[in-house]
């Protein structure tokens, strides 16, 4: 893929991160594409990756999510990303919380004939269950 490609495909898939267009974030995907996550660990294919875009879009009322910056390099990239919502329904067996979370983090992927075949999230999950009220300081 050449860079403007790995740009275009992040441009989409921002898109369908503003619209909860679940649809249009797995199409991004290989159809044996691995995501390993803080929140549901390795995910494999299309069927887990659906499942998991569909719980965050359920838990997290309000969710956005915002590229900062983006670090391109041959077929691998890293994006910087700003995350934002409300914990309005349970997660990890987590009653509601109706609290407003804000966290910050990278994802590193690689690309393999225009989709993301291996993607890697990493943020602060702790900090992210200290603004829910789950764990203290």
């Amino acid at each position: 893929m050449t860079r403007q490609e790995i740009v275009q495909s992040f441009q989409r898939k921002h898109k369908h991160w503003r619209y909860g267009e679940i649809e249009g974030l797995v199409d991004a995907y290989a159809a044996d594409a691995v995501i390993v996550s803080p929140i549901f660990g390795e995910l494999r294919g299309h069927a887990d990756i659906t499942g998991s875009f569909e719980e965050l879009l359920k838990v997290f009322h309000g969710w956005t999510f915002d590229s900062e910056e983006l670090l391109i390099d041959g077929n691998r990239a890293a994006q910087i990303f700003h995350l934002q919502g409300m914990h309005s329904q349970p997660f990890f067996g987590i009653p509601p919380s109706g609290r407003p979370f804000d966290v910050h983090g990278v994802m590193f992927l690689k690309f393999a004939d225009g989709l993301v075949v291996h993607e890697r999230r990493v943020y602060d999950l702790s900090s992210m269950l200290i603004q829910l009220g789950v764990l203290k300081r």
